[in-house]
C-alpha cells in the first residue's frame, strides 16, 4: 500500500475495495458484469480524514453534510436488516474491510456498546459503494430514515458524479460521470428527451414495426380544437400503415376520495363522438394529450373514455384484447407517482429520501408512506494544482436507484408507497406487454423498452447494457447466485426479458411456462378495486404465452404444467382474514383471497426451478376442465375441476398451531410410531367456512419432489404434497386446504388413487 494513501478511503482504489458475499452471493468467480465493491466506513472517520487532508473525504463529507446535515436520523434499531455490523475497524486494507462487512451480526463488548446509540449501533456508519462506468453511492447503513417500519433496504443513500457535459478531468474517476437531473420538467423537455430514446428503440427488432390492427375505439386528437373519441374502423387513411397511438396507464383514484376519470357511459358516447371539452378532462388526461401531441401521435387509448363502462358485454370484450392495445401502441404513458387523475405529469419534482409510517386514524394498524424531499444537487468544487487546472465538481444528491428499484419491483409496499400505479393489478400487464414504457415517477422519467432501459440519471441507461448477460448467467449459472438476480427488480427484468423474446418467436414453450410462477407472485400481491376483475388483469400475459406453448389455461394455471403449479402457497400464512373466494376452484391460486392490503397474498412457487414430478402421477385430462362465465378462454371462472391419478395418502392434523406461526403439523398413520410432525401450510387457516381443526382428517396427494442443487442426498430432497379434504357427501371428490413438505419416502409404498379436485 501507498504510504501516502488514505487509510479511509483508500483513495477510492476499487481494486482495494471488498467484494462482499455478504451482499452479492458467496461466489465471485462468475465474472457477469462488473459488481460494485464495498467499503463500510463511518462518517466521522471520513471527516477525520478529511481534517486530516485527504481530498476525497472531504468531498464525500461535504456532501453528505449538504444532504443528511450533522445529525443521524431518526434512532431506529436496524438489527432485523442483518445490519448489526461491527463497531468502527482501523482496518486498512481490503482484507480487512470484507471481514468488516463479514463479521456483520457479531455480538458487541459493553465498551464497544459505550460508543453507539440506544439500540446498540453505531449511529453513523456508512457504506461507499464504488460502482465502475456509474456514479458512486454512500449509503447510511445503520438507521432507517424517519421510519418506523423495518423496509430492508430502504436507507438513506446518496449519489457522487461529476456532470457527463463537464470536459474537465474528474478529481477521481471512482465518481464516475452522469447527467444531471432537473427540478422540474413541462411538455416541450419530456418530449425532447422521449424523442432521443425513441429514436434509439426503433432500431431495436424487438420494438420497431407497425401495428398490425387499432383498439375498436380511439382518442382522435388530430385536429387543434377538442379531443374526439372515434371507432377505428371509421378512421381514413391513405396509406396502407395504420396509425400510431399512445396508451394511459394511471390510477383511478380511491372511490369516495378522488374524483372519478371522465367515462365513457351509453348515455354519453354519442357526445364523446363529437368533441369532449378540455375543462371535462382532468389534468392527468390533459398532460398525455398534450405529450401525444407534442410526439407526432394523433391518437391516444384510455380505458375510462374508450371502453363504454356501464356496458359489460364491451367491457369484457374490450379487456380480452388488453394484450393487443398494449402491444400495438407506440408507446405507454404511465404515470407512476399520481394517485389519481386530477395530478399532472409535470408536477415540481421531489427526490425519495425513506419510508416512514402514517395512521389513517388512532385505532388503525402503520401502513407505509414515502418521504420526499424538494430536489436539489450541490457541486462540491476543488482547487486542483496549477499545471492541470481546476477539476470538474464533484456533484451529490440523493440517489435515483430506489426509484428505480421501485419500478422494476413492481407492487410491494415499498414500492406502491413511492409510486402508488405499481400497487395496480392493471399496470403489471399494462407495462410487460407494451413496446414502450414512460415512467412518470415523483423524480424523474424512466424508459422500459422490450431491448433495455433509460432513465434522466444515467444509471438504467449502465443497468441494460449488462441486463443480457444478466439474464444469460442467471439460467446458465447452477451455483450461489448473486442475490441481484433473485431480488424482485430482477424478477421482474426476467419477465420483461423473456415476453421480449416471446415477441421475436425467440422462446421455448418452456421458458414460456417456467416465467409464469414469477408472473404470479407479482401479479396476485397487487390490488383491485373489484376482486371480481383478477381474472380479466391478468388475462393479456396468459394470452400470451398460451400463443407461444399452445398450453390449456385453466384459471391461472397451465394444464401441461399442473403438478408444478397446483404448489402454490400464499403468504403470509398467519393472516387471520384470508378467505376463500366463493366460486373459484379452491385448487386455483385466484381462489385465495386477503382483505388486507399489507397481508395480501404473495404467491409463491414452492420449487420452482427444481420440480421433477412423481413418476406415479397422470393428469386426467378428460376429467378436468374450467368453465367461464363469458365463454372467453381466460375470463371469470363459474366452474372447474382437475382429476388426478396420484399416490394419496391419509393423514391427520395434530396441531393447530396459531396466527404467528401460521402452519400445522400432520400425522401420517393410525400408530403413535409413525411420523408425527409433517408440516401444512394451509391456504385460508382462520376461515370459519372451512375450518380445520386437530383431528381432521385430509388426505395427502403426492405431486414430485424437490430436487434443488443443495439437496445433493436423496434423504435430503422433500416430497411435495396437496392436501385436500373430502367434500361431504361426494366420495372422492375432495377440495384443497393447502400444501405440504415432508420426506419423500412416505409414499413410498402408497397405491395410487383418482383423486378429483373441485
Amino acid at each position: 500500500m501507498a504510504p501516502d494513501m488514505c487509510l479511509v478511503c483508500l483513495d477510492l482504489d476499487y481494486d482495494k475495495f471488498a467484494a462482499t458475499p455478504g451482499l452479492h452471493g458467496e461466489d465471485q468467480s462468475l465474472e457477469v458484469y462488473p459488481l460494485p465493491r464495498y467499503r463500510i466506513n463511518s462518517r466521522h472517520r471520513v471527516a477525520a480524514a478529511a481534517d486530516g487532508g485527504c481530498k476525497l473525504c472531504s468531498v464525500l463529507t461535504e456532501g453528505m453534510l449538504h444532504c443528511w446535515g450533522d445529525q443521524a436520523p431518526r434512532d431506529v434499531d436496524p438489527r432485523p436488516h442483518g445490519l448489526d455490523f461491527d463497531d468502527e475497524s482501523d482496518s486498512s486494507d481490503s482484507s480487512e474491510g470484507n471481514d468488516e462487512i463479514k463479521q456483520a451480526g457479531r455480538r458487541r463488548t459493553g465498551k464497544q456498546r459505550k460508543k453507539q446509540g440506544a439500540h446498540g449501533v453505531d449511529k453513523d456508519k456508512i457504506c461507499i459503494e464504488l460502482r465502475p462506468e456509474r456514479t458512486l453511492a454512500v449509503t447510511w447503513l445503520d438507521t432507517l430514515w424517519r421510519s418506523d417500519f423495518m423496509f430492508a433496504g430502504i436507507h438513506p443513500r446518496l449519489e457522487f458524479y461529476v456532470d457527463a457535459g463537464n470536459p474537465r478531468p474528474a478529481i477521481c474517476d471512482a465518481f464516475g460521470r452522469a447527467p444531471g437531473v432537473t427540478s422540474g420538467i413541462d411538455v416541450k423537455s419530456a418530449a425532447n428527451i422521449l424523442t432521443r430514446w425513441l429514436d434509439g428503440c426503433k432500431n431495436h427488432p424487438a420494438c420497431s414495426g407497425q401495428p398490425a390492427k387499432l383498439p375498436r375505439r380511439l382518442l382522435d386528437l388530430s385536429q387543434a380544437g377538442l379531443p374526439r373519441l372515434v371507432e377505428t374502423d371509421t378512421i381514413e387513411t391513405t396509406s396502407t400503415i395504420l396509425p400510431g397511438y399512445t396508451t394511459l396507464s394511471y390510477c383511478w383514484g380511491v372511490p369516495g376520495r378522488d374524483a372519478h376519470p371522465p367515462r365513457t357511459t351509453r348515455d354519453t358516447y354519442r357526445a364523446r363522438t363529437k368533441g369532449i371539452e378540455w375543462a371535462e378532462l382532468p389534468t392527468l388526461f390533459q398532460d398525455a394529450i398534450l405529450l401525444t401531441r407534442a410526439l407526432g401521435c394523433n391518437f391516444l387509448w384510455a380505458d375510462s373514455l374508450c371502453i363504454i363502462q356501464d356496458d359489460e358485454q364491451d367491457w369484457i370484450e374490450q379487456s380480452a384484447t388488453m394484450a393487443d392495445v398494449y402491444s400495438l401502441g407506440y408507446l405507454t404513458i404511465a404515470a407512476v407517482a399520481a394517485t389519481s387523475p386530477s395530478a399532472s405529469l409535470f408536477d415540481e419534482r421531489r427526490a425519495f429520501v425513506g419510508m416512514s409510517s402514517r395512521r389513517p386514524r388512532e385505532s388503525a394498524p402503520p401502513i407505509p408512506a414515502a418521504d420526499f424531499e424538494p430536489m436539489t444537487t450541490h457541486a462540491i468544487e476543488y482547487p486542483g494544482p496549477p499545471s492541470t487546472g481546476t477539476p470538474a465538481p464533484v456533484h451529490v444528491r440523493h440517489s435515483h436507484s430506489h426509484t428505480h428499484g421501485f419500478v422494476l419491483a413492481s407492487g410491494g409496499q415499498r414500492s406502491s408507497a413511492a409510486s402508488p400505479l405499481l400497487a395496480r393489478a392493471w399496470a403489471l400487464q399494462e407495462r410487460l406487454l407494451s413496446r414502450r414504457v414512460v415512467f412518470f415517477t415523483a423524480s424523474e422519467m424512466l424508459w422500459q423498452c422490450r431491448e433495455g432501459f433509460r432513465c434522466e440519471c444515467g444509471d438504467m441507461d449502465s443497468f441494460s447494457a449488462v441486463l443480457p448477460r444478466m439474464h444469460q448467467a442467471s439460467a446458465d449459472y447452477k451455483g450461489t447466485r448473486p442475490r441481484d438476480w433473485d431480488s424482485e427488480g430482477a424478477s421482474v427484468g426476467r419477465i420483461q426479458h423473456t415476453l421480449a423474446q416471446l415477441a421475436r418467436g425467440q422462446c421455448s414453450a418452456q421458458q414460456a411456462r417456467d416465467v409464469w410462477p414469477e408472473v404470479v407472485r407479482q401479479y396476485a400481491n397487487l390490488t383491485l378495486t373489484r376482486e371480481s376483475n383478477r381474472p380479466y388483469a391478468i388475462a393479456g400475459i396468459a394470452r400470451r404465452i398460451q400463443e407461444a406453448t399452445g398450453d390449456t389455461y385453466l384459471a391461472g394455471l397451465w394444464q401441461e404444467d399442473l403438478p408444478r403449479g397446483l404448489l402454490w402457497v400464499g403468504l403470509p400464512l398467519w393472516s387471520t382474514k384470508t378467505r376463500r373466494r366463493l366460486g373459484i376452484p379452491s385448487w386455483s391460486w385466484m381462489s385465495r383471497d386477503t382483505p388486507e392490503a399489507r397481508a395480501r397474498a404473495w404467491m409463491m412457487n414452492k420449487c420452482h426451478d427444481n420440480f421433477r414430478a412423481d413418476p406415479r402421477l397422470r393428469v386426467v385430462a378428460e376429467g378436468t376442465f374450467c368453465l367461464k362465465k363469458e365463454g372467453d378462454e381466460f375470463g371469470a371462472v363459474v366452474d372447474g375441476q382437475v382429476q388426478l391419478e396420484a399416490a394419496m395418502r391419509r393423514a391427520v392434523v395434530t396441531d393447530l398451531g396459531n396466527p404467528i406461526t401460521g402452519y400445522f403439523l400432520l400425522k401420517f398413520g393410525d400408530d403413535d410410531c409413525d411420523d408425527v410432525g409433517q408440516r401444512v401450510d394451509l391456504d385460508c387457516a382462520y376461515d370459519e367456512t372451512e375450518p380445520v381443526r386437530p383431528g381432521d382428517v385430509v388426505y395427502c396427494v403426492l405431486l414430485g419432489t424437490d430436487n434443488s442443487e443443495e439437496r445433493q442426498e436423496p434423504e435430503e430432497k422433500s416430497g411435495q404434497s396437496l392436501v385436500l379434504r373430502e367434500v361431504e357427501g361426494r366420495q372422492g371428490v375432495y377440495r384443497r386446504v393447502g400444501v405440504s413438505s415432508h420426506p419423500p419416502d412416505l409414499f413410498a409404498e402408497v397405491p395410487v388413487a383418482v383423486v378429483t379436485i373441485i
